[in-house]
């Protein structure tokens, strides 16, 4: 009886996760537009102001009016963890579902994610210390899963149009010139590693830079691949229409 009212109490709430490049953020934008939702950006980097281009944020026309949450919450070099996206994002749940939306998680920061859906218990003095108490009712998990040649693919077209259109060093640059640290910087990884390294000239030519990234961006995707292989509360998903018609079924049921 506990667990009957447990789960009726508890909002629905959708997972959108995937590897990088894999199309998570644009599936976000149109399950929300479809079912009434706003999305809760569960990725470590898009938390601060200023990661606009290589952490992948949707620009305003991208996120066609939808409602996104966590992002541009810190400034670069404040702190946050699992334990406080935690905290942060069950608060999100309740608000946005009081208001008759439905809440969508979009991210590729899997032990994010991991800490809403299986409930991790953090210690009162310990916040490391991890419990778990079981999976959260009323949660639909989706992992976008392109095949690999796909993602491959995605990841170096995203690469050369962030390089070449976007302006991604300027990015960079404009960080350290604000006097964000370029040890911070370099932590983040990716491309933020890379340009930071590149603007140093660690790298004997742009195309050395612009090839490592594009590998190092492929072998982060493989390890996000094994993560959520662990997953077996999850769908795998390939298309829009396959999230579509889970999601659809998933908002009927009581």
């Amino acid at each position: 009886m506990n667990l009957i009212r447990k789960n009726l109490i508890l909002p629905k709430v959708i997972v959108i996760a995937g590897p990088t490049a894999s199309g998570k953020t644009s599936l976000g934008i149109n399950l929300a537009l479809k079912f009434n939702g706003e999305v809760i950006s569960a990725d470590s980097r898009q938390v601060f102001k200023g990661l606009d281009i290589g952490s992948g944020k949707a620009t305003k026309d991208e996120s066609k009016g939808v409602p996104h949450h966590l992002i541009d919450i810190l400034n670069p070099e404040d702190k946050y963890n699992v334990f406080q996206f935690q905290k942060d994002c069950i608060k999100l749940i309740n608000y946005i579902s009081q208001r008759g939306k439905i809440p969508i998680i979009v991210g590729g920061t899997g032990l994010y994610i991991e800490s809403v859906v299986e409930q991790y218990e953090f210690s009162r003095f310990k916040k490391k210390s991890i419990k778990k108490k079981g999976l959260r009712p009323n949660t639909l998990v989706l992992i976008l899963s392109p095949n690999r040649d796909q993602i491959k693919h995605n990841i170096q077209k995203r690469l050369l149009q962030r390089w070449q259109k976007q302006n991604m060093i300027y990015e960079v640059e404009s960080l350290i010139e604000s006097g964000v640290s370029k040890k911070w910087l370099k932590s983040l990884g990716l491309e933020y590693k890379f340009l930071t390294n590149y603007l140093e000239e660690r790298f004997d030519s742009e195309d050395e830079m612009l090839t490592k990234l594009n590998t190092e961006s492929w072998h982060y995707a493989k390890r996000q691949i094994t993560f959520f292989k662990r997953w077996d509360y999850s769908h795998n998903i390939q298309t829009k229409s396959e999230a579509l018609n889970l999601v659809k079924d998933f908002l009927k049921k009581q």
